[in-house]
């Protein structure tokens, strides 16, 4: 292992409020308060699953259960206990602590126990992963990166009062106990948010007076694609063109971001180009998954599909193509699932069961009234979907900087920890997920002192997620509501967007302040 920075250099110089410390505590050596007992290099023959004891290693680091068995000799100097304090030295260099039964310690993981009158055991746990995190990002290495004890002994750690470590370590049980909250309560929301969809198209869908029923082979002409890896003569006129894979073929949208092409004969290119309006599904993987797709909209010229994905092409307007796909998607995949066959590792469904799918036929025009009503409906709930899902990932950088606050010294930590839950609530027509935003303070938001969201993203060299985002912006944790109610009026505005990661990404209008 070598570190870029000898010595801890960078702990003084960076700027990340985990290796905070308050001008008036000095720094302690980790060695000089805790004992740092590393693991012991257990013979591999005696590994099993089956019987001994609980073995310790790296991969069990967090997760409270131990692989591996082990029924050779045992050396009574390396037990772990109930509540022990873990640190794996190689790798990400993870620390938890142990709640699983009594078990052996392994090498290349260490317990670090506090043996110092001036230092408490659970102040340590609180801020060391900070320090292993820092250490780890300094650490360059040509394959797995390593951690050595001497290292980990000589880590300069802030050495408050026990008193003010007393206090830090309260406020932030308060601070857990706000988060685990409010994140039950985003679950909540995006659960009830799920189930008011799946109950409202259904209900779109079902059939009422007036209505028919056709199967889908009935209105529709359900084709396969190309096979892939299929050989060719030196005769054959071949044409290049790009092709849709099952990856391609997502529920309820199309992942263009990666498109690969494929040689065809010239001859078939005809009976297998994609046309606007087409809808896609996909013919095999997992069994949940058998038939989503979505409609074709003509994004990429001369495209076809692969023999993996059908395509459905109505044969008149009696429905539309859009609601074929939001009935194939969201309605008719339990018979979609049950209709498909299952080998030993995928699922698929034939173009005989595909053909045979009774699909609802309203009134033409009940059809556009109920394209219309599903779209605004979707929109609405993709927009609560999108909110709830940007709350969690607030959530994950509340706690860092919580406790950056706390150890940059301020005694005036208060009692109520400003973490706001989701609420939920379901009218009469309509489903909503409602954070209280304050819409009168976007004024207020856009301070000289501090730049704006889009102008932070615009000028980022790589997109940001949530956490970063918010860390970047100086919000203090009292105005996250005013930071959320920012970030979501840029995103309505289009000046915001996300990418696949659900990471943020700015786009230049001329108007940044």
């Amino acid at each position: 292992m070598t570190l870029r920075s000898p010595n801890f250099e960078f702990i003084q110089s960076s700027t990340d409020p985990l290796l905070n410390c308050a001008e008036r505590w000095p720094r302690v050596e980790l060695g000089k308060i805790a004992e740092i007992k590393s693991g012991f290099a257990y013979s591999s023959r005696y590994f099993n699953e089956l019987s001994g004891t609980p073995l310790i290693r790296i991969r069990d680091i967090g997760k409270n259960t131990a692989e591996t068995l082990y029924s050779g000799p045992i050396t009574d100097d390396f037990w772990v206990n109930t509540g022990d304090y873990l640190v794996g030295l190689d790798g990400e260099f993870r620390s938890a602590n142990w709640n699983g039964p009594r078990a052996l310690l392994n090498q290349r993981v260490a317990k670090i126990t506090v043996d110092s009158p001036i230092y408490r055991q659970s102040f340590l746990e609180l801020i060391l992963p900070g320090y292993l995190k820092a250490i780890n990002a300094n650490t360059s290495s040509v394959t797995v990166k390593h951690l050595s004890t001497r290292t980990i002994s000589s880590i300069p750690l802030p050495q408050p009062s026990l008193s003010e470590q007393d206090e830090i370590i309260t406020f932030m049980k308060d601070v857990d106990r706000a988060i685990r909250q409010a994140d039950f309560e985003a679950s909540s929301a995006a659960q009830k948010i799920s189930n008011y969809f799946d109950r409202h198209i259904k209900n779109a869908y079902n059939s009422r007076e007036g209505w028919t029923e056709e199967s889908l082979g009935d209105i529709a002409s359900v084709q396969g694609g190309i096979t892939l890896g299929r050989k060719y003569t030196p005769n054959d006129d071949l044409v290049e063109l790009p092709y849709l894979r099952v990856a391609n073929v997502q529920r309820g949208r199309l992942d263009l971001k990666d498109v690969k092409s494929i040689m065809v004969r010239k001859t078939e290119v005809d009976r297998l180009l994609l046309e606007v309006g087409d809808v896609l599904m996909n013919e095999g993987g997992d069994r949940d998954k058998l038939g989503r797709g979505w409609i074709w909209e003509g994004q990429i010229s001369n495209c076809i599909h692969q023999n993996h994905v059908f395509r459905v092409r109505l044969n008149s307007d009696i429905i539309s193509p859009l609601f074929l796909a939001r009935y194939t998607n969201y309605v008719a995949h339990s018979y979609l699932e049950a209709a498909g066959t299952q080998t030993s590792n995928l699922a698929s469904i034939s173009a005989r069961a595909v053909k045979s799918l009774i699909v609802p036929i309203p009134p033409r025009d009940t059809v556009t009234q109920i394209d219309n009503a599903l779209t605004l409906t979707i929109s609405e709930i993709e927009n609560l979907q999108r909110e709830v899902q940007q709350a969690r990932h607030l959530l994950g950088a509340i706690r860092p900087k919580m406790l950056g606050e706390a150890l940059s010294g301020d005694r005036s930590i208060p009692s109520d920890v400003p973490i706001q839950p989701i609420s939920v609530r379901v009218k009469s027509q309509r489903s909503r997920t409602v954070r209280q935003i304050n819409s009168g303070s976007l004024n207020a938001m856009h301070s000289k002192q501090r730049p704006s969201l889009a102008s932070i993203l615009i000028t980022a060299e790589k997109p940001l997620s949530p956490e970063q985002l918010f860390t970047a912006s100086h919000y203090d944790i009292e105005d996250l509501e005013n930071f959320y109610s920012e970030l979501s009026a840029l995103i309505d505005a289009g000046t915001v967007f996300e990418d696949s990661e659900k990471n943020l990404i700015g786009r230049v209008t001329g108007k940044l302040s």
